[in-house]
């Protein structure tokens, strides 16, 4: 029961989409609720006389319901064919290129591109920075470890942000405000002081005060920044959609927001092709993906 409340008390303080992996311990002690149960109903009935026919009426019961369960909740749970994450990251690294640099702040794009990284091994030449997570110290040990480089020519504002947040992070009392400056100029500081050596992007889907001294070119999945609106060349990618146009796949709200970013993107860049008469371009983009362009993915 300790565990059971404990598990629940903890999770009902978060308010996040995605709370039902948080409350697993529960879900276990609940089985070991239900098998307490079932073994004290069996040796109630044992004092009955129809106690053979209850027995087996449980029995069926039980073997029944996992049955039941299953049809309920197998289209929702089959993740077999589900690739939707797996691509979109490693389209996303597609649109990327060599020893660039990578801010974002989806958490849905940064943690399958984990495991690209980490267990497949792909794509070590990218810096991929997540915004959030900056807003921890101990992400900075991290940074350190993963991207000396990026690190070092930063390692300025990074100190100085890690000094400022110490007091946030330790109950003591703190200033926001010079928090938010330390950070945003930390963050800034990746960006403008990496321009010119390394190809720099912008992943972030909430508009903020980061990178707001650069132009912001569709690419593929991310935006380049760059110095001026002109035309810049860019080979786009021929991305791996396995599975977008199943409907025997189960996609989620979050999921299908996450995957709009798909015809919003070739959008995007299809507007700023056509703002510079790339007429050519155009007219390839718009063949290659007018299906995901003019249906709604479901």
């Amino acid at each position: 029961m300790i565990w059971f409340f404990a598990d629940v008390f903890y999770g009902i303080n978060y308010d996040i989409p995605d709370i039902d992996p948080y409350f697993l311990s529960s879900f276990l002690v609940n089985s070991i609720f239900i098998g307490a149960g079932l073994y004290f109903l069996f040796q109630t009935i044992q004092k009955l006389k129809i106690k053979k026919l209850l027995s087996y009426g449980i029995i069926f019961c039980f073997i029944l319901l996992p049955f039941i369960f299953l049809k309920k909740n197998y289209f929702e749970a089959d993740k077999s064919k589900n690739y939707l994450a797996y691509d979109f990251v490693s389209n996303l690294m597609r649109s990327a290129k060599k020893d660039a640099i990578i801010l974002t702040d989806v958490w849905d794009h940064y943690s399958p591109w984990l495991y690209l990284r980490y267990i497949e091994m792909k794509r070590p030449d990218v810096d991929y920075l997540d915004k959030e997570l900056s807003r921890r110290s101990w992400y900075f040990d991290y940074v350190k470890m993963n991207y000396p480089d990026l690190y070092g020519t930063s390692q300025e504002e990074i100190k100085k942000f890690v000094k400022e947040v110490y007091p946030f992070e330790n109950q003591l009392p703190f200033n926001p405000y010079v928090i938010e400056e330390a950070y945003n100029n930390m963050l800034n500081s990746f960006l403008v002081k990496n321009f010119g050596q390394k190809p720099i992007y912008d992943d972030m889907l909430i508009q903020t005060k980061i990178g707001k001294m650069f132009v912001k070119i569709p690419e593929g999945l991310v935006y380049s920044l760059k110095d001026s609106v002109k035309y810049y060349t860019f080979d786009f990618p021929d991305f791996q959609l396995r599975g977008i146009r199943d409907e025997r796949i189960y996609k989620d709200d979050r999921t299908l927001n996450i995957l709009k970013q798909y015809p919003l993107m070739i959008q995007a860049r299809i507007n700023y092709l056509t703002y510079f008469s790339q007429k050519s371009e155009v007219l390839k983009l718009q063949k290659n993906y007018l299906k995901y362009l003019t249906e709604a993915i479901q």
